[in-house]
Parts: C-alpha cells; sequence; structure tokens
C-alpha cells in the first residue's frame, strides 16, 4: 500500500533540496537540516552551555533549510529555540 503523507513528504523534501541546489549556484551558503536535529543540537548547547554559538553557527548561513518542519508537536522550549532560529 502506498502512503500518500509519505510521497508528499519526499516531494516537499525534493524541491527544498532543489531551491538549496539553486541558491549554492548563484553562492550562497546554505546548510539543510532535519529540525528535529537541529533542535537536538540546540538543546545539547543548553546542556554545555554552548548555545548561542551553537544558533550562531547555524543562522550564519544565507539560507537555512529545515526539513520535516512540524512533522510533530513542538515543546514551548523547542517553539522559543525555533524561533530564535528564524528571527
Amino acid at each position: 500500500m502506498h502512503d500518500p503523507l509519505r510521497r508528499r513528504r519526499r516531494r516537499e523534501t525534493h524541491v527544498a533540496q532543489a531551491m538549496g541546489h539553486l541558491a549554492i549556484r548563484a553562492g550562497a551558503e546554505v546548510r539543510f537540516h532535519k529540525t528535529s536535529r537541529i533542535l537536538a543540537d540546540l538543546a545539547g548547547g543548553h546542556a554545555d552551555r554552548t548555545f548561542d554559538k551553537r544558533l550562531a553557527a547555524h543562522v550564519k548561513a544565507d539560507l537555512l533549510i529545515l526539513d520535516d518542519f512540524a512533522m510533530r508537536e513542538f515543546t514551548p522550549g523547542q517553539a522559543d529555540e525555533l524561533y530564535e532560529l528564524i528571527s
């Protein structure tokens, strides 16, 4: 049985990657991350007190692509971290 949601997510990822490739060709620095992984990295920054350094490393790119965004409900802390990341 085919999972239409899975196919849609795959298409969305493909489009995001294509946008990233176009930006790279235009000379931009691009970072592509699964949202869950970037949130885990930022949470680790709270644990070892490197949150600001980790956040700065993620936002220095010209284009940050967060794949699988909002696939799950975020905790209030994760929502705050995402706000910091994209604002």
